[in-house]
This record gives C-alpha cells, structure tokens and sequence, in this order.
C-alpha cells in the first residue's frame, strides 16, 4: 500500500515567506510614541537611576521588535504544526482511520514510517497502539488534581478551594452554549462558547463572530484573557470543573460581566 509521506523540504516551503521576514528585518523604528514627552523623560531619568545604559526611545523600539519576533515565530510555527496535523488526518483517511482516534496515536509511530518499509498496511498495529492509548487517556481524565498544587500531599488528597472566575469586559452576551471539542461542527457565530483551557491554541474563534466564551481553567494574565480585552469580547475565564460541566450541559447562556453573573436559560 503506498501511503503518502511529506518530506520536510515539502513542509517548510508551505510557510508563507512572510511569515519569516519581520525576523530578519532591519531594526525597526517607532512611528510614534504612546507615550508624552514628560514621561519618555521620567523613563529615561529611571533607566539611568537603575543603571541601564539606553533611552526610553530605543527601549520601546526593542520592546516593538521582541514582540513582532515572537508573534511572528509563533505564527511560522502554527503554519507548520497546522500542515503536519493534516498530513496526519490524510494518513489516518488512507488507512480509514477517524482523525478522532488518529489523535490517540503516538507521533513516533507515525515519524517511524520513515525509516520503515511495510509490505502490509500498518493500520492492524495503529489501531492496537490505539486502543491502549486510549486505555490510558481515560484513566488519566479520571484523575483529578487541585487547580494549584501547593504541596506533596494534594496530590492524593486535597481539599477544593472556591474558584473566583474571571469576567472579561463589562458587557453582556447571550446565546447557545456550545461547548467545543475535537468532533464539534456547529456554526459558532452568535454563541457563548465553552473551552477548557485558555491557551492560544483556541485563538481561531475570535474569527467565528462568538458572543463571547467560558473556560474551565485561566486567569486574568493568560492568553485568551488578554485576546478577549483586546477585542473586547464577553468572556468568562476559570469558571473551575463544577461549574464548567453545569453550563456545559445549558441550552442557552447569558453573560454578564458587569454584574459578574452567569445564568443558564
């Protein structure tokens, strides 16, 4: 059986070659200050006091380019991982694998072909590396740790503590709640989202028109906390375990964050 293999000359050609140019750009120069004259001064006055040999000037624009530099290798390295996920999916849709259980398999086993030659199709071994994978994903979903490990002990018993949720914004939302894993289809456009976590990785739904969103986990500082200020969008960010599997099974959510409320109607 002959199954597709990307080589990685293939792969990296796929990064938009724009994606890498900010990195190798000339030093960059503010166009403006958000600051006023009055405080690039005091600023300047603070780096000297704490003996720090630049001006405000070139700090900010060394702030400017090490934010523009990680955004933008943050950027080329989705691309690559986004392409790689869908070489994985074409795999799996060759040997009739569901993508949902292609995410149980070990990327070794995947990377192993490589360096293999198979007269078979190796999907009997996939399917059994599987199984027990999946064996063991639910066992580790069975086990449940504190949100804040503070010592040794909590992880064998531990006393839940009250989860504080974070609202975002002061505005109101209300819509579906949909609550998005790896098999959901749904239009999201108008609904009240709910996520596990707050990591980038569910930065796309800020392009699907959301009413807004809850998490499970999250702070007030990560990135799904700092994306919803920006955009200024409703969010509801560590709403804790509980909580999370009660809204999660509503029909329909109303946000409130002015009020700090949440309501299942």
């Amino acid at each position: 059986m002959a199954i597709h293999r990307p080589n990685a000359q293939n792969l990296e050609s796929s990064i938009d070659s724009s994606a890498l140019a900010e990195s190798t750009s000339d030093k960059p120069t503010l166009s403006h200050h958000f600051l006023s004259q009055d405080r690039l001064r005091a600023l300047d006055s603070l780096l000297k006091e704490h003996g720090l040999e630049i001006c405000a000037s070139d700090l900010l624009i060394f702030l400017q380019q090490a934010i523009e530099g990680r955004e933008s290798v943050k950027f080329a390295f989705s691309k690559l991982l986004s392409k790689a996920l869908s070489y994985i999916k074409e795999l799996g849709e060759s040997l009739q694998i569901p993508a949902s259980d292609m995410a149980h398999l070990d990327i070794k086993s995947i990377l192993s072909l490589y360096a293999s030659l198979y007269k078979e199709s190796p999907k009997e071994r996939f399917l059994q590396e599987i199984a027990a994978n999946k064996q063991e994903y639910d066992l580790t979903c069975a086990l449940k740790l504190p949100p804040l490990i503070t010592k040794p002990e909590e992880v064998f018993a531990f006393f839940s503590s009250k989860v504080i949720p974070n609202f975002i914004t002061q505005k109101l939302a209300i819509g579906k709640a949909i609550e998005l894993d790896s098999t959901t289809q749904q239009n999201l456009q108008g609904s009240i989202v709910l996520i596990k976590s707050a990591d980038p990785g569910y930065d796309y739904l800020f392009t699907k028109d959301i009413a807004g969103f809850i998490t499970c986990y999250g702070g007030s500082n990560s990135h799904m906390a700092i994306r919803a200020s920006e955009l200024q969008i409703p969010a509801v960010i560590g709403v804790g375990e509980h909580a999370y599997q009660v809204y999660a099974n509503a029909s329909k959510i109303q946000i409130d964050c002015q009020a700090q409320q949440i309501v299942c109607l």
